[in-house]
């Protein structure tokens, strides 16, 4: 059974998720767990930010990403390839709200400003990912919604970080606030459910 279609094609309002669900824990820092219409309900909790996140990017209707100025800035040191791709976009990076400029040295850059989106994350390893995603034609450069993607993603909660219970009832409510909760940006489910005829299933009580 797709178990994802099958919730896809029950038309569940979003709006339902935030005032029915109960909230049980979460598993390996990853997934969040609850009771939902009657089913056990599991959340992708980077899938879910991810959307969030990509629909407050894209339907901001200024186009404006608010930035951070950093007290410290950071300097960047990049591979070749890396490098030649900043060089030549580094007006992309500042669209998606960067203040980056050579730092003087060959493959070394300074970080002075970062998108808002990216406080308390590792700024360093996640520019280097939203560049690699370029690089590596994961996101196309010309194309804005694939550099919105990439930069909802990187900035997203990841697998493995603990969330208190308030953090993940936010999530829970955001994600019931999207036009589009039910997938990621990049089509993968944010969500599925497992019903009580599967569950008598899987222990022969059917």
């Amino acid at each position: 059974m797709d178990i994802y279609k099958e919730f896809i094609l029950s038309e569940n309002d979003p709006k339902n998720l935030i005032f029915e669900f109960k909230l049980l824990g979460q598993l390996n820092d990853s997934y969040i767990l609850g009771e939902y219409q009657k089913t056990i309900c599991i959340i992708d909790q980077h899938a879910a930010h991810e959307r969030v996140n990509y629909e407050k990017l894209l339907f901001n209707s200024a186009n404006i990403i608010n930035k951070q100025e950093l007290l410290n800035p950071i300097v960047l040191n990049l591979e070749i390839k890396e490098n030649e791709w900043l060089e030549e976009n580094v007006k992309i990076m500042n669209e998606l709200g960067f203040d980056i400029e050579s730092f003087g040295v060959i493959n070394e850059w300074k970080i002075n400003k970062i998108p808002i989106y990216l406080i308390h994350k590792n700024i360093e390893s996640k520019v280097i990912k939203i560049i690699s995603d370029f690089t590596n034609n994961i996101s196309d450069t010309n194309n804005t919604d694939d550099r919105l993607k990439s930069l909802a993603c990187h900035s997203s909660i990841e697998f493995g970080d603990k969330l208190s219970n308030m953090e993940m009832l936010k999530l829970i409510e955001d994600i019931s606030n999207c036009k589009e909760p039910w997938k990621c940006p990049h089509g993968r489910p944010v969500l599925i459910q497992i019903n009580e005829v599967e569950l008598s299933k899987w222990f022969s009580r059917t």
